[in-house]
């Protein structure tokens, strides 16, 4: 029989597997590589989108705040115009009773007592004036008293004048607060 040696082609085939295995292994390494890389490619391209809209919501946010704000400011110069249209509708409302009541006081002032001033704060009338005697001074309290536009006629103080012919008074009075819906009586019809 002849003499063949498989050794050679054992051998051969050995290097050919290995050769094979370093391609392989090779390959897979850039394989491995290259996956990594464009992984990394991916998740830094989620990343940046993540970024992008959360700046888009940052962005957003600070709209909506401003007219938030803005829309603060709107409310806060209602308010004040608000205000200052119902301080003008009450003046409006009372130019009437104002010129009502100093009528009502002149009504109510009896002959013999002259006023020298009338002041008024709020709803409280401080009135001075002169009168020839205590009676006319009494009498005009009464009157202030009994009117439906006043209350709570108080006299303050009483001094003779110098000739002792007159007497200088003031008194405080109220304004009756309730009694403003008589002062547009043609408002029902």
């Amino acid at each position: 029989m002849a003499n063949i040696n498989l050794l050679p082609w054992r051998e051969e085939r050995r290097t050919e597997l290995n050769k094979n295995f370093y391609i392989a292994t090779v390959f897979l390494a850039i394989v491995g590589v290259a996956s990594v890389f464009a992984l990394h490619l991916q998740v830094g391209a989620q990343i940046e989108s993540q970024i992008q809209r959360n700046n888009f919501i940052v962005n957003e946010q600070k709209k909506i705040e401003d007219k938030i704000t803005k829309i603060k400011e709107l409310k806060s110069e209602r308010a004040q115009l608000e205000s200052r249209m119902n301080i003008i509708q009450d003046l409006q409302g009372n130019r009437s009773l104002v010129v009502r009541l100093f009528d009502e006081i002149a009504q109510k002032t009896p002959d013999g007592v002259y006023l020298k001033k009338v002041n008024r704060v709020g709803s409280h009338f401080t009135i001075e004036g002169v009168a020839e005697a205590n009676s006319r001074i009494s009498s005009m309290l009464r009157n202030l008293d009994g009117s439906d536009w006043f209350k709570n006629a108080d006299l303050t103080s009483v001094v003779a004048d110098e000739n002792k012919v007159t007497n200088i008074f003031e008194l405080k009075v109220d304004e009756e607060k309730k009694k403003k819906d008589k002062s547009e009586p043609n408002s029902s019809s």
